[in-house]
Parts: C-alpha cells; structure tokens; sequence
C-alpha cells in the first residue's frame, strides 16, 4: 500500500481563478461592499432610502446563479485554454 506524503495538487492555479471569480459574485449584496454600502445608505430629502435589501436580493441572487453556472461551464475551459 503507497503512502501518501503530500496532498497533490495538479493545478492549485484553477482552483485559486475558480475562486476569484465565485467571490466576484458576492458583490452584488447590500453590505458587500463599500460602494454597495454607499449606495444602500442614500436616502431622499424625505428619509426614505433609495434602495431596500429587496432590491439587491431582487438583482444578486439571478446574478449568483448566472455566477456559479459560468465558472462550472467557462470558468473550466478558460483555465484549460490558459494552460492551468
């Protein structure tokens, strides 16, 4: 029975892109960050705010999913294409 002595990683490259690109994704939250916060905290001359927690939920959770179904789909054939 070999013995394994090291976690073997092929490619720790695609991973760390796969990554990147998923995190991109989380920016389209309210308190994600500083420009989201910027604009969730802009109110109008009565008080009421420009944007609710609904609208981002309205807008970033489509933008999630459209995220997640393009790094399991493109995010894998840009990284055999950049040779990673």
């Amino acid at each position: 029975m070999p013995v394994i002595t090291s976690c073997n990683l092929a490619h720790p490259q695609i991973a760390v892109l796969l990554a990147v690109m998923l995190d991109s994704a989380a920016c389209s939250l309210p308190i994600s960050g500083f420009p989201n916060i910027l604009s969730f905290a802009q109110k109008d001359s009565s008080g009421k705010p420009f944007l609710t927690t609904t609208d981002f939920i309205r807008t970033g959770v489509p933008i999630g999913f459209v995220f997640i179904i393009l790094v399991n789909s493109v995010g894998k054939y840009l990284c055999h294409f950049m040779g990673l």
